[in-house]
C-alpha cells in the first residue's frame, strides 16, 4: 500500500484536511458555505470534490481526524444527486446579464464531467444501487452540446457511455460512442475503454487491461514538475487516478472476480478495500 514517500506527498496533511472538513457538505457547514461560494452549483459540486479529496487522504494513510470515510462518501451522494436533479435547475440565475437557466439549459451549460465521475465513485464504494443507476441515468447523447464540458472530450465520451452501461445497455448497443473513441487521436480514451470493455466481456483480461492504463497514468499523466504544495491532493494532477477508480469499482459492483495487481499499480486505486470499508481478503 502507498506510502507517501514513495510518491513524495506531504506526510503532514492535517492543515488541509482541517480546511477541507469546513467545505464538507454537512448541515452544520450549509451556513458558512452558502456565505463563501454564492452559485449553488458551484458549491455543491465543491462540496463533492472535497468529499473525494478526503477518500484520498484515507487511500494515502494518512494519520486522520476522522475514522467512517462513509459519512462522506453519502454527503458526496446527496450533494451529486441535488447538482443534477436539484430543484435550483427550474429557475437558476447563474449570471445577472443572462436569462435565468432552465433544466433543458441547465444541461447544456452547467459542467457534468468531473461531478459525474466523482459522485459516480463514491456511489460504487457505497455500493448504493439507487445512487449508481440515479447518477448514471443523468448521462445522455444530448450533453456533448454542453458548452463548458470540464473535462477532456474523450472523457465525456467515455462518462456517457459508462453511464449507459451502469443503466443496464450494452456497449455494443452504442456503436457511434464505440467509434469515436477508437478513433481519437490520443491513446489514453482507447485504454480506458479496452478496459471497460474487459469489464463487460473478459473479465480474465481486466487485470492486464487496467494495469497497462495505470502504467500509462503514472508515465503521462501525473505532473512531476509541481510543487509538493501545489500537488498535495490535487485531483487534477493528483496521485490517484479516478478513471481507474470508477472501473475497478465496477468490475467490483458487476460481480466480477477482482485480480491481484502489484502495490504500484493499486497505489493508484481507491477501492473499497483501500478505505477500510471491505474486509481484505
Amino acid at each position: 500500500m502507498l506510502r507517501y514517500h514513495r510518491l513524495g506527498v506531504l506526510v503532514d496533511g492535517n492543515t488541509e484536511i482541517t480546511d477541507l472538513l469546513r467545505h464538507v457538505p454537512t448541515p452544520e457547514n450549509q451556513a458558512l458555505l452558502k456565505k463563501s461560494i454564492k452559485q449553488i452549483d458551484t458549491r455543491l459540486a465543491c462540496g463533492v470534490t472535497t468529499c473525494v479529496q478526503l477518500a484520498w487522504y484515507k487511500h494515502a494513510q494518512y494519520d486522520l481526524p476522522y475514522k467512517d470515510i462513509k459519512a462522506y462518501l453519502s454527503y458526496a451522494l446527496s450533494a451529486t444527486i441535488e447538482y443534477f436533479y436539484g430543484d435550483y435547475r427550474e429557475h437558476y440565475q447563474k449570471y445577472l446579464h443572462e436569462p435565468p437557466y432552465n433544466r433543458e439549459t441547465s444541461r447544456i451549460y452547467l459542467p457534468w464531467v468531473d461531478t459525474f465521475c466523482m459522485g459516480i465513485l463514491c456511489s460504487l464504494l457505497m455500493d448504493d444501487r439507487k445512487a449508481v443507476h440515479e447518477i448514471s441515468a443523468y448521462v445522455g447523447d444530448d450533453l456533448i452540446k454542453s458548452m463548458f464540458n470540464d473535462c477532456h472530450d474523450n472523457d465525456m465520451w467515455l462518462c456517457i457511455l459508462l453511464g449507459k452501461f451502469l443503466c443496464g445497455e450494452p456497449l455494443k448497443k452504442n456503436k457511434h460512442i464505440l467509434d469515436i473513441i477508437r478513433d481519437h487521436s490520443r491513446k489514453r480514451p482507447k485504454l480506458l475503454l479496452d478496459v471497460l470493455e474487459s469489464v463487460e466481456e473478459n473479465p480474465k483480461d481486466f487485470g492486464l487491461k487496467i494495469s497497462q492504463y495505470v502504467r500509462y497514468f503514472i508515465k503521462h499523466e501525473i505532473s512531476k514538475t509541481s510543487s509538493l504544495d501545489e500537488k498535495e491532493a490535487s485531483l487534477q494532477r493528483g496521485y490517484f487516478s479516478i478513471m481507474a477508480s470508477i472501473l475497478w469499482e465496477t468490475a467490483r459492483f458487476l460481480g466480477k472476480e477482482l485480480p491481484h495487481l502489484p502495490a504500484e499499480i493499486m497505489d493508484r486505486i481507491i477501492t473499497q478495500e483501500s478505505l477500510g470499508m471491505r474486509a481484505v481478503l
